[in-house]
Order: structure tokens, then sequence, then C-alpha cells
């Protein structure tokens, strides 16, 4: 191997470390920088063929359903629902794509020290994050270590265990100790081995220990996910040990401690108890995915943009205060949400692909015979690491999204690049030619400069600054929703002239809606602002808008509340009562939705109905008394209300029927409630005029200006009582 070889093996280490104590790499930032160092790394192994004028590219099995599934990629991101978020998802992918040929082209079967450093920086890492884990729970922090939920964390520390496991219980127990296995006659081999006896002891208990914090750590997360990817890894792990034996202890293991343990525990140890009831919902989510899948079968909602695709097939969570109040930013199963984003041709590449790693690693492992002094013998215990951490990683895929981790896909890309290394002695042959070379060079610093142009971006937006913001990234729809409300903000403040700001601010909502038209929040952002401006054009226009949220994500109740209260503005009350009818049928708890749907009700002279509504929300209200934590912004949106309304409102419709008493009752309640209403004390300034009590209705209509001095019909009012009082003094 080169110097070049073993620089890039070195700089794919250092991203394995990196990764983990960067928030998984999730976050655009730490990722951006990732992805610039990989292309860097690329380049730098494409400048050694210009010296020796051949490129030797190593051939495998994966080349031809690689390039398909890049291929498939690239062609949904073209029809994507949001460009942006599926540029970024193939930029992704290429930098995947990148790792696994710097891998494949970079080690080979003599690479034996390169491996050692990798599967134990593994082990070491997922120790060290047991620790951060472990103190996190004492402390009495969410246990996600430095990932960004605790079921990622999991999912790292399965891999962990998995290749423990795989060198404690088979038959290589020398794994961290060797570091070359070739050997020149089977004397060398025996001083290797007793070397290896001696040290065998501590390596045990080294790996007990190691185990142990990593297992105790994993139940800490209360990861479902990764205690499942545990149990088939221990089926793997057990069965090439044991064979049917091993499988057949571990099930029934699996069931006595299952059936065993108290129900109370399992509780505690899963948090089956007071928790999210959406955490319960996946195969809801995974219905709903498919229904997605129906709806976009061959190209796919674009890669990233599950969300998008999901908003229409939202389903109820039965028996709490929101039931729309959650949307799955993920299918939680990979392979689901890989055919819902790309197509059903990437499902078939997928498993195709899944299919050719695992038949070569079994291939290998049956070529294996265990003597280790055969210079040609494969190195069993790298491929059973293998196998154990892909099966821990695919396993946990199937009911969690932790293939969009890119410290998860790292390993994974790792674990294959060692079986397919293994299997594949074949290279591509080509001769050096200056105008390819250049060409992809140039292809991979476009690349790299959109990649920094996203990380500059980013750079500005967490700074707030949203013009610069959109001048590096200018696909972003988020900066320019941003950048709208910055405008909208002055522009209610009046700090800047008005049409100027009107311009400004459509400016940047249309281009929001232009560059992800199939974000319905986007798009209600939109039509609340054209129905601000309240010329009768921009009506129309924010009435579309409504529209197509509202067709966009039909189980949004704020959408038709935005709708209805246009309609109800404008005059049709039978309209705007309908569709507050239809918020109240998604959200049976959306208060403000069903006082507008009573007074919707008294405009039309439904007065049973009107107060139908308004008894619902008095006990609505008891309801809301007895909850103390909310889990979301749209859980507090939809109790959001002044009760002074509700009582005021039937407090007049007392007073209209002529019982005062009852009518002072629901006033006294309101004021409690707010002191600072002013509706109310207008009204029993309405209740003393009528009993010519003059003083006293001059005092509580005074009291209304006070708390709202700019109130034309209290100001009239004012005059017409000062003008009876007059006339009680003349007499």
């Amino acid at each position: 191997m080169s110097k070049t070889d073993k620089l890039i093996r070195w700089g794919l280490w250092l991203v394995l470390i990196f990764l983990p104590w960067h928030n998984g790499g999730k976050e655009i930032l730490s990722f951006s920088f990732v992805q610039v160092f990989i292309f860097f790394l690329f380049i730098l192994w494409l400048k050694q063929f210009y010296f020796s004028k051949e490129i030797n590219i190593k051939k495998t099995v994966l080349d031809f359903p690689l390039l398909l599934l890049l291929l498939t990629v690239i062609v949904s991101t073209f029809f994507s629902f949001y460009l942006h978020n599926s540029l970024l998802g193939l930029f992704k992918i290429i930098t995947y794509f990148l790792i696994y040929y710097l891998f494949i082209n970079t080690t080979s079967l003599k690479s034996v020290k390169f491996f050692n450093i990798f599967y134990q920086s593994i082990i070491i890492v997922s120790l060290l994050l047991s620790f951060v884990g472990i103190y996190q729970y004492f402390t009495g922090q969410i246990v996600k270590a430095t990932f960004p939920n605790p079921n990622f964390l999991a999912g790292y520390l399965v891999v962990g265990i998995a290749i423990g496991m795989s060198n404690l219980f088979l038959k290589q127990r020398h794994f961290l100790f060797s570091n070359d296995l070739s050997f020149k006659s089977f004397d060398e081999y025996k001083k290797e081995r007793s070397k290896s006896e001696k040290l065998k002891g501590s390596w045990v208990v080294y790996s007990l220990i190691a185990i142990s914090l990593m297992f105790i750590c994993l139940i800490l997360t209360h990861s479902r996910g990764g205690v499942f990817s545990l149990f088939v890894v221990c089926l793997f792990v057990f069965g090439i040990r044991f064979k049917i034996w091993g499988i057949i202890s571990v099930l029934i293991a699996g069931l006595v401690l299952f059936i065993i343990f108290p129900e109370a525990s399992l509780i505690r140890l899963f948090k089956m108890g007071n928790i999210d009831p959406y955490v319960y919902q996946r195969p809801n989510i995974w219905k709903s995915a498919i229904a997605i899948i129906k709806d976009n079968f061959f190209l796919g909602v674009g890669v990233e943009n599950f969300e998008l695709g999901f908003y229409q097939h939202n389903f109820p969570v039965i028996g709490v205060l929101a039931r729309y109040g959650k949307y799955a930013r993920f299918a939680h199963n990979e392979i689901v949400q890989i055919v819902a984003e790309i197509g059903v041709g990437a499902l078939i590449i997928f498993l195709w692909i899944v299919n050719l790693f695992f038949r070569e690693g079994i291939k290998l492992l049956n070529k294996t015979d265990f003597k280790l002094n055969k210079k040609d013998n494969i190195n069993e215990k790298y491929i059973i690491a293998a196998l154990c951490g892909i099966i821990a990683i695919l396993s946990h895929s199937l009911v969690d999204f932790n293939l969009h981790l890119p410290a998860i896909m790292l390993l994974l890309i790792l674990f294959v690049s060692t079986i397919i290394n293994f299997s594949s002695d074949s290279f591509y042959r080509f001769s050096y030619k200056k105008n390819i070379f250049m060409f992809t060079q140039s292809v991979i610093f476009c690349l790299m400069f959109f990649i920094i142009m996203v990380f500059l971006g980013e750079c500005c937006a967490q700074k707030k600054k949203w013009e610069k913001a959109i001048f590096f990234n200018p696909l972003n729809a988020d900066y320019y929703k941003k950048l709208g409300d910055s405008f909208l903000s002055k522009y209610n403040k009046k700090k800047v002239p008005e049409k100027y700001l009107q311009a400004e601010i459509l400016r940047a909502y249309k281009k929001m809606v232009v560059l992800s038209p199939h974000d319905p929040y986007y798009r209600d952002r939109l039509g609340r602002f054209f129905y601000e401006i309240s010329s009768k054009n921009f009506l129309i226009n924010a009435l579309s808008e409504y529209k197509k949220a509202i067709f966009l994500n039909p189980t949004e109740p704020f959408f038709r509340f935005h709708l209805a209260s246009l309609y109800f503005n404008e005059g049709h009350y039978e309209r705007a009562l309908s569709i507050w009818q239809e918020a109240v049928d998604i959200e049976p708890n959306f208060i403000e939705a069903h006082y507008w749907l009573g007074i919707a009700f008294l405009n039309l002279d439904k007065d049973k109905e009107a107060e139908e509504e308004f008894l619902k929300i008095l006990e609505l209200k008891k309801r809301v008394e007895t909850l103390h934590n909310f889990g979301s912004n749209y859980e507090k949106a939809l109790i959001k209300f002044d009760y002074a309304l509700v009582y005021n409102t039937m407090g007049y419709q007392y007073f209209k029927r002529g019982d005062l008493k009852e009518a002072f009752s629901f006033y006294e309640e309101a004021l409690k409630i707010n002191p600072d209403f002013a509706p109310t004390y207008s009204n029993i300034g309405g209740i003393y005029f009528s009993q010519k009590m003059y003083k006293k209705a001059k005092s509580m209509v005074e009291k209304a200006l006070e708390f709202n001095p700019g109130n034309k019909m209290y100001k009239n009012n004012l005059k017409k009582i000062n003008e009876k009082c007059k006339g009680q003094k003349n007499k």
C-alpha cells in the first residue's frame, strides 16, 4: 500500500472517531465538514494515478447495483417534493459511496493492523459513550450521550456489543492482539498463539466488563428497538458458535425472561407507563407510509421528504389531548422509508445489495477452515464481526430510522467493505486520460463548493442573518420563511414604510412556496399574510392558499380555523360554521374553534346550538385544569383560550333573555379570569344602563375605556350615559 492509501485510511479513521462525538453527524455543520473532508480524500486518492498513468479500481459485486441506486436517487431528486432536501440527501448518499470505494481501494487482505484499529476503535468509542450515558442517567438527564436521541445511542451500543460478543464467544479469542495473522511457519504461529494465550485472561475480563457496561447503558436508553436488534445479534452469534442449539437456547432464554420478569419492572425498564402514546403507533406510521408509496409508487416523494408525504396520511391517536398532534418525519422502518422516498425501484435495488453482501459473507464463512497457519486463509474473525455489525444495524433499522445517522451509516459501510474486501481481488484497469481525470476532479470540486455554500448558509442562519443565508443557499425555503417573518415583525411594529415591507414579505413568502410547494404550513403562512393585507384580490389569494394547505394536510385544524375566520369576517356565516365544525371534528379539544362555532351559531340565530358549544368549552376548561404538562406547541395552541370570552358571551345571552342575575354571575366569572377584560365592564355597564343606574353604568364604561381607550363603541356609549346623567340632573 502506498503512503497516500495509508493517509486516506487514517483520514477515514478520524471520521469514524469524529462523528459519534458531534451529534452523530446529524447537524448540517458537522456533517458538511465531514463531506468536504471525504471529497478531499477522494481527490487525494485520484491524484496518485496522475503519476502512474494507470487507474486501478477494485472490482466488487456491488458496483452495478450501487450505480443503479445512485441513478434512481438522481431521477427521484428531479421529481422531488422539495428539491433542497433531496439534493442534500443525494450529496449525502454520494459521500457514502465515496467512503465505500475509499475503504475498498485503500485496504486489502494484508491490512490486518488497519482492521484491528478500526474495530478496536468502535468498541472503545462505544464504551466511552456508555460512561457518558450512565453519567447522564445518574444526573437526571436523558440517556443519549452525544447522540440526537436515546434510540441512536442504543443502535451504536448494540454494534459495540455485537463486535465484542462475536470475538468473546467464537473460536478466535485474540481479536485485539494480533496485528498479522499470516505466518511463514507453524512454529511462528505457535509462538504467536502462546503470546495470545497469556493475554487471553485479561482480554476476557476486559471484554466482559465492556459488554456489561454497554448493555447497562443500552437498557438505560429504554430503546425497544435497541433490545430487539441485540436479540437478533445474539441469535446470529450463538447460531454460529453452537449451531441450531445456540438459536434454540437464545429463543428459550428470551421467552423465559419475558415470562418471569415482573410486569411492573418491564414498564419501568421500557418506560411504557407515563409516556407519549405516539411511540406505540409504529404500525399506523407504517400504514401511512404504505399510503405514501401508493401515491408515489415509482419515484417517491424525494430523499429526506417523508414528512411532506406524511401530512396527507396522518392518523388520529385516541385517548390523548391532541389527536393529530404529531407528525412522523421518518417511517421507523428504513425499507419502507426507502420506497416512500425513492420509489419501488429503490427497494428492489436495496434488497439486491443486501442479498449480495450477505451472500458474500456466508461464502467466506464456508471457506474458512479455522487453520491460521495457511497463508491464503481468510481471516474469519473479521467476517463474523462485520456480519454481526451489519445484522445489528439492519435489524434495528426495521423498527427505527438509524440509517439516517451518518455515524451509524459509516459503521455499516465499514462492515460491508470488510466483507467485500475479502471476497474481491480483481480490478478495473484504465489507462490514464487527462480529460476524464479533469472532468471527475471538476465534478468533485463542484460538489465541494455546493457543500461549502450550504455550510456557510447554515452559519449565517444560526446568526439570524437571513439575507446572507439565502445568498449562500438560495434553495432553502425555510430561510425565505424566516426572512419574511423578520420583515413581518417590522411591519407589525410600523418601523419601516408599509408598502415596502408588504412587497418584501410577499416576495419572501412567495419564493418560499415556489421552492417547497408541497409544504402545507408555508401555504398557510402565505395565506395568512394575504388575509392581513385585506384587499379584495389578496383575499382571493388567501382563500386559494388556505384551500391548498388543507389539501396538503387535511388533518390540520388550524388551517380550517383560518379559512373559516376568513369566511366569517366576510359575512359567510353558514360556510364558516361548517368549516369550524370540521375543525372541532378533527380536534374535539380545539377550544377556540368551539367558541367561534358558537359565535357563528349566534349569528345564524341558533342560540341553543351556540349555548351547547359554550358549555362544551366550560367542560373542557375543567379537564384542562387537571393537566399540568403539555408536550408540544400544538397542544398548547389547542387549549390556548381566554375563558373570559365565553363567560362574557354567555352573560350577554342571559342579559338578552332578561335573566340579569345569571348574566351578572357569568360576568363576575369573566372578571375573575381576566380582571382587565374591557367587554365585560362594558356589558355590566349595559345592565346598569337598562336599569337606569347611570352612575354605575358610567363607572363601568369608563373602566372599559381604561383597558381599551381607542374603542369607539365605548366612547359613544359613554356619551349616551352622560346625556342621561344630565337629563336626571335637569329633572
